[in-house]
């Protein structure tokens, strides 16, 4: 039997971010995951001819125009941000193109991809239909939904969907509507991080609001349906400042732990990142709220003589 195939939907308008080697280079590790970018720039070099890196150079009114033409509104918003309430819509819009795949996703490039298939095997597609790297909601970084007329219409059920999607401003139609669409519960689980676990300030706060969602998404939650805490996405606080990520040869890692990662999301890092930090290398790199960095030559003599699933340290 055939591995479950997965498509990666993402148009991008307007310049590249800096870091944009780094993620095609990730994408182009991922061998067995397929990417769909559309994009009014040139593909970077190291990306063309990719098998696994299907590209489609649009403008951005022309990919308006066709969002617009499949789901009968008139999407033609000022900043291209606002694609970001389109992600829920991807698997709809891009039918024709995804049509031969099991499960399509919505994403974001400002991350560094890890081992996809390491975190999402055979075993765990084949018992859900619908995959978040968050424990209590969809993630806007990375959301899998399987391939099918009944999932790919859901969004259409969300209410005043046309009006949210032409309106001003980002609504968060992925991670908030689409969420309380499938999971009205998740609701509570909001409630409850902001009124009791950011007001009494447990110890780890985080650590133990996801325990409580997974306690709660246990009874709750539709079993085909995982929302699973990926850890992908630091926040700016005293202990992450000082930390560090390895982005090594497809697979991201925790610099201090090991621990490996199905992505690094620079969400919040990039705020404080400065343009001298950024390198070209793709081969390897250092990642930390300092920027991105090249990897120094002891952790890449280290990696290479590490062996299994678990990565050493690296101080």
């Amino acid at each position: 039997m055939s591995s479950p195939t997965i498509a990666i939907i993402i148009p991008w308008f307007g310049p590249w971010p800096q870091w944009v080697d780094l993620f095609f280079h990730s994408c182009l590790c991922n061998r067995t995951v397929d990417y769909f970018i559309y994009s009014d720039q040139e593909l970077p070099a190291l990306a063309v001819g990719a098998e696994n890196i299907h590209f489609e150079a649009m403008s951005y009114t022309d990919y308006c125009d066709m969002a617009s033409l499949r789901l009968h509104v008139d999407f033609h918003p000022d900043r291209s941000y606002k694609l970001c309430d389109l992600k829920p819509f991807l698997g709809f819009i891009h039918q024709n193109a995804i049509q031969q795949y099991d499960f399509w996703a919505f994403g974001d490039m400002d991350l560094v991809w890890g081992d996809i298939r390491h975190f999402y095997t055979d075993e765990i597609l084949s018992r859900h239909d619908i995959l978040s790297t968050h424990s209590d909601r969809l993630s806007g970084h990375l959301t899998l939904i399987r391939n099918t007329e009944h999932y790919n219409t859901l969004v259409f059920k969300i209410h005043r969907w046309k009006e949210l999607l032409t309106s001003p401003g980002n609504h968060a139609l992925d991670e908030i509507y689409l969420t309380r669409t499938l999971y009205p519960l998740a609701k509570l689980l909001w409630k409850a991080h902001k009124h009791i676990f950011l007001r009494f300030r447990f110890n780890d706060d985080w650590k133990a609001y996801n325990q409580f969602c997974r306690r709660i998404n246990s009874v709750f939650l539709n079993k085909r349906i995982l929302l699973q805490e990926r850890s992908t996405t630091p926040w700016i606080d005293s202990d992450m400042l000082q930390k560090k990520w390895i982005y090594r040869n497809g697979h991201v890692l925790d610099a201090t732990t090991g621990e490996e990662l199905i992505y690094l999301h620079f969400l919040a890092m990039k705020t404080t990142w400065k343009r001298d930090y950024y390198h070209p290398s793709v081969d390897g790199a250092t990642i930390s709220f300092d920027g991105i960095a090249p990897l120094p030559e002891e952790i890449h003599t280290a990696n290479n003589q590490a062996s299994g699933r678990h990565h050493p340290g690296i101080n």
